[in-house]
Order: structure tokens, then sequence, then C-alpha cells
């Protein structure tokens, strides 16, 4: 199970709570504080490849593991279900859903087949000869499409379950973890980077991150990066490298997720926001957000929320 609070949302009159002063705090002796590049690839099953034996997948909610359906599956839940063996814990968990504080972890399950998807399709293409066993983590994230991905009860609700993730896969391989792009409708691409890399850089693991949003499939192994993605990777390492070369922690990028909405240009988007923090000189610590920062992103979190409904 995640370590943080489930994410509460404002309805009606209900007032936003206010955030603990140490809310974006991920500091511990016990953990790691650095950032790390991930090595990239131009797909799921590229990067779950020989090096890899754990990997991270994004569930559409906490509660659809258990709700399968024939026909009516979004397309965008399809693909998860491309690893048979998620759906074979069914059988053991029964039809109760995850919780809002729950993560699902499975351990040295083999991967019996590949699979290719068409809408919520899926079509056998191979089985596999040779021995392959993962262990995975399958966990939800919040699906907010406007500024509350950025509110600081979000972030703190995401970053823990993605914490406890990793957490649980590092307990069982201490390799590289396969990773991707959320393939979910309305997630930036940048944000869930963001995300993955402050959490995997919290304990210390190395990621192998798919650029790719087509989903876990494994039946169309894609051997190089197209030309959009490797400008997209080199886009992603220019960040890494930056806040790395200039001593950012996993808490300062989590931090600067958090004062986005109220810091930006007019209508500047996350990663402009991203690159001009980290180029601007003027900045004090190297665009890292600082506490006074912060103090007052706190007191303005009702802001990211839609106003109540009129009576």
């Amino acid at each position: 199970t995640a370590d943080g609070s489930p994410e509460v949302k404002p309805d009606g009159d209900q007032p936003v709570p206010e955030a603990p002063e140490d809310d974006m705090d991920m500091d511990s002796s016990t953990e790691g504080e650095h950032l790390e590049c991930p090595s990239f690839f131009p797909c799921f099953a590229k990067a779950a490849g020989e090096e890899s034996e754990s990997a991270m997948l994004v569930l559409l909610s906490s509660a659809s593991f258990c709700s399968l359906e024939e026909v009516k599956t979004p397309p965008e839940e399809v693909p998860l279900w491309e690893f048979p063996e998620l759906i074979c814990v069914r059988l053991l968990l029964g039809s109760i859903p995850l919780t809002e504080e729950e993560v699902l972890l499975v351990r040295r399950v083999r991967h019996v087949n590949r699979c290719s998807t068409e809408g919520p399709l899926l079509t056998l293409s191979e089985e596999r000869p040779e021995m392959a066993l993962y262990t995975m983590v399958a966990m939800d994230i919040s699906r907010h499409v406007d500024d509350r991905r950025f509110a600081i009860q979000v972030l703190r609700r995401d970053a823990a379950k993605w914490s406890a993730a990793f957490r649980l896969l590092r307990e069982s391989w201490t390799g590289p973890i396969a990773v991707a792009h959320a393939p979910l409708l309305g997630v930036d691409k940048h944000w869930c980077y963001a995300m993955q890399v402050l959490t995997a850089g919290h304990h210390g693991q190395k990621l192998r991150y798919a650029l790719s949003c087509e989903g876990y499939g494994s039946a169309s192994r894609v051997e190089q990066l197209s030309a959009a993605q490797a400008k997209e990777s080199k886009h992603f390492e220019a960040l890494t490298a930056r806040m790395v070369s200039t001593a950012w922690r996993p808490c300062d990028l989590l931090r600067l997720l958090a004062v986005f909405p109220f810091l930006r240009n007019d209508s500047e988007k996350f990663h402009a926001f991203w690159t001009r923090r980290l180029r601007d000189k003027l900045l004090p610590a190297f665009g890292r957000p600082t506490r006074e920062e912060l103090a007052k992103v706190r007191k303005r979190q009702e802001e990211l929320w839609p106003p109540p409904p009129p009576k």
C-alpha cells in the first residue's frame, strides 16, 4: 500500500485542507537524494528487454484492476491486459478492486505470450519460447486534466504511490526498471516523466524509459527510436543533465511541479516553465523553488479547484 493519504476533492462548500509544512519534502537519511537520467527506448517491449526483470504499469483507475469488460473496455485501458499474468491474479484476488491507498505487486510471474491490440481486442501474436519472469507493480494516478494535477494534495498522493511501487520493486530486483509514458488520455508527458524520475531517484533506481504512449504491448518490438522520439529523448536528457549538474534533488523537482501553476508566464506550458527555470541564471539556487515560493503556493491551493456550483 502507498504510505500517503488518499486524494481529497473539494465538493460544493467543502474547504480544501491546508497542506502540511513538510508536504513537499522527500528527504530521508535511508533513501537516495540524487536524480539520474534514464535510458530511453522506442517501446515498452524494448524497455522491458533482457536487462530488466521489473516493470511498472499505470492503471486507468484504482477500481479498474479487477473490472474486466468484453467490448466496452476503453481503448486506453486495453494495453494493460496484454500481460495475461495480471488477469490470472484475479483468480486470487476475486472481484475486489484496488483501494485508493493500494498498489498491486506481482512477483516472478512468467510472461507466456506476446499480444497485439486493436481497439478493445487482444490478438495472440506468439508464445514466448524462453523463460521470462517478471516482477510488476500496477498502480493508478490522478486523472485531472487541468491544473489540479499540480495541487500539493494530488502530487503528494501520486508521489506516495509511485514511491511505494518503486520501494516494493527494489525489494525484489536491484536492476533497472521498465516504465513508460502513462498510456492514458490527458496525461502530460513531462508531468509523467518528472514524477517517475523523481520517485525513482528518491529510491536510487535506474529506469529504462519507453517513449511511447501505446501501452504495454510486446508484439511489435521496435528497435530504434523514431526521429520524434530521438528529439524527445535529447530534450529529457538535457533537462535531467542540467538538474544533475546543479545538484537538484528529487524533492526539488516535486516542488517545481507544485509552484508551476502560480509562477508560470501567462499560458506557459510545464515543459517550457521547467526549461526556463533551469536556464535562467538570475534565479537563485539554479532555479530550484525556494522556501518562500513554496510558502506562497501553500496559501493559494484553493485557486486550483473549480468554484462550487451555485445554489
